[in-house]
């Protein structure tokens, strides 16, 4: 009884911490995700002023403008919604591309307009095992720290392909200020982190080495100051089959 109440309150921390890093994530997000609704909006009170001047077909197409606008800014906000709860693990079988092409928009929306933002699939047909909300947070919080690393502009790249035996390869790598060899030989331990107070708590790759080694991956962290960073994700995974429901 006490080994299986000591595996719930390390299953119950490591949620917390999954949840800690997630949250994170929502509040760094916040100003980009803030500015695209301010957008959302302005064309919402563009449309409906433009409706109530009109008649006939060119009010039905303002107020359809309108509606579009209406429904993307409600798929934004339920994605954030979706993504902030906080739930146990679930791992299961994911299909590797069709998880990252699902999170391109909100990468896209993350970075300012001279970011260029590159998403290569690459035709890689591999099933992963893992929880997606998990995923995706940590292919955000990378996003969000190359985001920081890039206030003059630059590219982000997320990218997969097939590596050694059967595993997946996930690049996630920027053209930003990049680290110095003490800060990437640390970056990787709880808490560490070179930011001010208040703008990260050092979770963001701690966690991410954590669930990535969980999984039976590694992580590797390639970086030189002025250089850009890579990030390397590598999962067991195997080609791409029927899923069970």
């Amino acid at each position: 009884d006490e080994l299986q109440l000591e595996i719930q309150e390390r299953e119950r921390a490591r949620d917390q911490l999954v949840h800690a890093m997630k949250m994170e994530n929502v509040g760094r997000l916040a100003s980009g995700i803030a500015h695209d609704f301010n957008h959302l909006l302005g064309l919402i009170q563009m449309y409906v002023a433009k409706a109530g001047r009109s008649e006939g077909e060119p009010q039905r197409t303002a107020l359809q403008g309108a509606d579009a606008a209406v429904r993307r800014a409600s798929a934004v906000s339920r994605r954030l919604m979706d993504f902030s709860r906080l739930e146990a693990a679930r791992p299961q079988l994911l299909d590797a591309a069709a998880t990252v092409n699902a999170l391109t928009p909100l990468l896209e929306q993350m970075f300012p307009r001279g970011v260029d933002v590159q998403v290569e699939t690459n035709g890689v047909q591999r099933l992963i095992h893992f929880d997606p909300a998990q995923l995706e947070s940590i292919l955000l919080s990378l996003a969000v720290n190359a985001q920081q690393a890039m206030p003059e502009g630059g590219r982000f790249t997320l990218a997969l392909q097939p590596a050694e035996g059967d595993q997946l390869l996930l690049r996630v790598e920027d053209t930003g200020v990049g680290m110095s060899e003490e800060v990437r030989a640390r970056c990787l331990e709880p808490f560490y982190t070179t930011k001010p107070i208040g703008q990260g708590t050092g979770l963001g790759l701690a966690v991410t080495a954590r669930l990535i080694s969980a999984a039976g991956g590694s992580v590797q962290v390639h970086s030189q100051a002025g250089q850009g960073t890579q990030v390397h994700l590598r999962l067991p995974s195997r080609v791409v089959g029927p899923v069970p429901g």
